[in-house]
C-alpha cells in the first residue's frame, strides 16, 4: 500500500474517532447487560450523554503521529456553540510522496468556513465556502447518532488524575468494519478516489490493535481525554498511528472573532 494511501485512510478513521469523544461509549445505551462491570459502563454512558449536552463551549488539543516521522498533525480549536463559532489552528507535515508542511487556520461562523492555508501552492491564502450546518460538520462532542453505534465494546478500567480531576477510565473497542462506512459517508468523503470506496471488509485486515482510551470527569461526568492507537499492516511493515486529545475549558467565557484579512477571502462554489 502507498504511504499516501495510508495517511488518507488514517485521517478518515482518527476523524471518526475523534468526532466520537465521548460519545464513542454511547453505544452501550442499547444495550442491556446486568454484569457489574458492564452495568458501570452502561451509567456512565448514561451520564455523559447528559452531560455534554450541558456543554456549550470548549476548546480542544489534538496530536496525531505516524511511526518514521511519516506523518505528525497538530491542532487546537475553540468551540462555542451558543453563538455558532469555530475557531482552529492546525498544522500537518508529511514525509511522503515529499516533504511537506501545511499549516493554518480556520473559522467557521454560522454557516460560513473561512480558511487559511500556508503552504508552497497556489491554494495558500484566505478561502470561504458557505452551507447550511458547517458548525455541527465540525461537530467534535456531538457527532451524528449514526456514529453511536459504531463501537462493540466498553470496559471500565479504574479511575486516574487528569490535569486535577479525578476521572473515569474506559476502554473501548471499536468495530473497523462499521467506523470505515461511517467515515466514508461523512460530508465531503463523496469524491474520494474509487479504489476507497468498498473497503469496509478489509479494514481487519489493513489495521490491527485499534483500541480508544477515555478519560471521564467523575464530578461533572465532562469527556477530559482520550487516546487512540492502531497499527496497518503493510508489504514494508507495520506502521504505528497515534493520537491524543485534550478537552478543557469547558463551559468558559471565549470571545471567536474572524481576522479582519479574511474579509477578501476567495469564495469556492457550493456544490
Amino acid at each position: 500500500m502507498r504511504s499516501a494511501m495510508i495517511i488518507l485512510i488514517a485521517l478518515l478513521v482518527i476523524g471518526g474517532g475523534t468526532a466520537s469523544v465521548s460519545l464513542a461509549i454511547d453505544s452501550w445505551l442499547d444495550e442491556s447487560n446486568s454484569s457489574a462491570t458492564n452495568q458501570s459502563a452502561y451509567q456512565i454512558a448514561t451520564a455523559v450523554q447528559t452531560a455534554t449536552a450541558r456543554m456549550d463551549s470548549f476548546q480542544f488539543d489534538a496530536q496525531m503521529d505516524m511511526s518514521e516521522g511519516m506523518m505528525a498533525y497538530s491542532m487546537h480549536s475553540a468551540i462555542d456553540e451558543t453563538n455558532g463559532k469555530m475557531s482552529m489552528d492546525f498544522r500537518m507535515t508529511t514525509l511522503t510522496p515529499e516533504p511537506l508542511t501545511v499549516q493554518g487556520e480556520m473559522y467557521v461562523i454560522e454557516d460560513c468556513a473561512y480558511v487559511n492555508f500556508e503552504m508552497p501552492s497556489e491554494m495558500s491564502g484566505w478561502s470561504k465556502f458557505c452551507a447550511p450546518g458547517l458548525l455541527e460538520q465540525q461537530a467534535i462532542i456531538n457527532p451524528e447518532v449514526d456514529f453511536l453505534t459504531q463501537f462493540a465494546d466498553v470496559e471500565v478500567l479504574g479511575t486516574e488524575m487528569v490535569d486535577g480531576v479525578e476521572c473515569y477510565k474506559l476502554r473501548v473497542t471499536p468495530d473497523m468494519g462499521k467506523t470505515w462506512a461511517w467515515a466514508l459517508g461523512q460530508p465531503g468523503m463523496e469524491g474520494l478516489p474509487a479504489d476507497l470506496q468498498g473497503m469496509e471488509d478489509l479494514m481487519e485486515d489493513l489495521i490491527s490493535d485499534f483500541s480508544i482510551v477515555e478519560w471521564i470527569a467523575k464530578d461533572t461526568y465532562f469527556p477530559m481525554k482520550f487516546v487512540m492507537a492502531m497499527t496497518f499492516t503493510t508489504e514494508e511493515g507495520p506502521v504505528d498511528v497515534t493520537m491524543t486529545g485534550l478537552i478543557h475549558h469547558i463551559n468558559e467565557p471565549m470571545s471567536i472573532e474572524l481576522p479582519p484579512e479574511a474579509a477578501d477571502a476567495v469564495e469556492m462554489p457550493s456544490h
